[in-house]
């Protein structure tokens, strides 16, 4: 395959990548949101168990109160979560297909560079040994 056509091949697979990065960032935004706020739950929750005041608020029941609270948050982050990561599964797989096609076009393109500056070199090279034999003529 011509070396013009590959690097056309190229530019049109890097724009391609381009865009489904682009289609895919907000989704990874969120998941980093959606994560972060789950870490910042699991922070309360160590937190609240090396509280002094633990002792305080079981003593009044506030504490049944508080992990209910944690573990309705927590599970309606991750229901978030796996609703989000399943909306974005196939737009992370055609993310990834578009960036290894863009790999495999950049990798003909180098193999077909490669290829022909061998067969230039080979050309001189039989050139220059015709050239050699005439002048012994």
């Amino acid at each position: 395959m011509k070396t013009k056509v590959l690097s056309d091949l190229v530019t049109l697979a890097r724009t391609q990548l381009i865009k489904q990065q682009q289609r895919a960032k907000p989704g990874l935004n969120v998941l980093r949101e959606l994560r972060a706020q789950s870490a910042t739950i699991d922070e309360l929750d160590r937190r609240s168990k090396s509280s002094a005041d633990m002792h305080q608020l079981r003593a009044i029941g506030a504490d049944v109160l508080w992990r209910g609270w944690l573990d309705r948050q927590r599970r309606e982050l991750n229901t978030q979560l796996a609703r989000h990561l399943a909306e974005q599964d196939h737009i992370l797989r055609d993310l990834r297909k578009a960036q290894g096609q863009h790999d495999a076009l950049v990798s003909l393109l180098e193999d077909a560079e490669s290829n022909a500056t061998q067969r230039v070199s080979r050309a001189r090279d039989v050139q220059l040994l015709e050239s050699a034999l005439r002048s012994r003529r």
